[in-house]
């Protein structure tokens, strides 16, 4: 299983866990916060990558 996939399952079983009723709703904030913050943080890495091939394609292309 690859970082990704792993990544994403576990988002899946936080969101998963958010459904069940006995748990406060307080926990299922906590969790859907973390969530968040793993998605943006997702996000944020692969702004970072993307920045960087723009580098070196515009290095390869000569620009």
């Amino acid at each position: 299983m690859s970082d990704f996939d792993e990544w994403k399952s576990s988002l899946v079983n936080y969101l998963n866990f958010t459904r069940e009723d006995s748990i406060a709703p307080e926990d299922k904030i906590e969790v859907l916060t973390k969530v968040c913050e793993s998605l943006i943080d997702r996000v944020e890495s692969l702004n970072l990558v993307q920045k960087e091939l723009i580098k070196v394609v515009k290095e390869l292309s000569g620009n």
